[in-house]
């Protein structure tokens, strides 16, 4: 038999739940869509689906995660890291040719 969870422990617990309903309609810290990579890539002459092409490599490599969100009816991708990678490093990545 389990011993029953402390005020602290399901407050911890309450926290969590509130945290990932809310992570089902927004990228959580961390976490970046293919359009705000584009907005962050700015002036550079890379297309969307050149970052969506780059973003799938490396996730099919094992450094980034992708999970769906629901936004505006429609779904979206969101891509975070699984490697301990800095963001600049990310965008030179995906700036490469």
């Amino acid at each position: 038999m389990s011993k029953p969870l402390s005020d602290e422990e399901k407050e911890k617990v309450f926290e969590n739940i509130v945290k990932s309903i809310s992570h089902i309609h927004l990228p959580a810290p961390g976490e970046f869509t293919v359009e705000m990579m584009e907005e962050a890539l700015g002036g550079e002459e890379i297309s969307r689906y050149k970052i969506r092409h780059r973003l799938n490599k490396l996730t099919n490599a094992g450094v980034l995660g992708k999970r769906e969100i629901s936004s505006g009816g429609a779904r979206t991708n969101v891509y975070f890291p699984l490697r301990d990678i800095p963001y600049e490093d990310m965008i030179e990545i995906l700036l490469e040719s």
